[in-house]
C-alpha cells in the first residue's frame, strides 16, 4: 500500500509503502492501543476510509521514519500532527485489495456494513485495476463470504 502525506504547513510530501504483514508485533500491539480494536478491526478502518483509522497508520508511518534517523525517544500518538483527509492518501494495489477483502471477510458479520462494503470495494478496485493497466469489464464479483 503506498501512503502519501502532503502537509500543508510546507514542508516536503512524505510517501512510504506500508506492508501491513511486515509490521513488528510491538508495533502493532502500539497500534491497537491507539486505535481502542483489534488489527483486524483496524484494517477494515483503513479499508473503509475511517479517519482515526488513517491517523494511526500516519502515526506508524512517522514512528518508522523516527526510528530510522535513529531517534531514541519514541513518538507519542499524541504528537501526530492534525490534517485534512485529503492530506494523506492510501493507494492498494489490486492484489493488495484481495488480500485485504480476504482478511475482512473472516470478522466483518453485519449484512448492512457487508453491503455498503462491498460497493466501496467493487469501485476502489476498478480503479486500482484501471491505474495498474489492467482490463476491467462490468462489476468485480468480490471474494464469498467467510463462514
Amino acid at each position: 500500500m503506498r501512503v502519501t502525506f502532503n502537509p500543508f504547513d510546507g514542508t516536503e510530501e512524505k510517501s512510504w509503502e506500508f506492508d501491513p504483514e511486515d509490521v513488528l508485533q510491538s508495533d502493532a500491539e502500539g497500534i491497537e492501543k491507539a486505535y481502542g480494536q483489534s488489527w483486524e478491526i483496524w484494517l477494515h478502518g483503513l479499508r473503509t476510509g475511517e479517519a482515526k483509522a488513517r491517523r494511526v497508520l500516519l502515526w506508524q508511518m512517522l514512528r518508522e521514519d523516527h526510528r530510522a534517523a535513529g531517534g531514541r525517544i519514541k513518538l507519542r500518538f499524541d504528537d501526530t500532527p492534525d490534517f485534512r483527509m485529503k492530506q494523506l492518501k492510501l493507494e492498494m494495489s489490486s492484489d493488495e485489495m484481495r488480500e485485504l477483502d480476504r482478511q475482512i471477510r473472516v470478522t466483518l458479520k453485519d449484512e448492512d456494513v457487508l453491503a455498503a462494503y462491498d460497493a466501496a470495494f467493487n469501485r476502489d478496485l476498478q480503479e486500482a485495476l484501471h491505474r495498474e493497466g489492467k482490463a476491467v469489464e462490468g462489476e468485480i464479483e468480490p471474494a464469498p463470504k467467510a463462514s
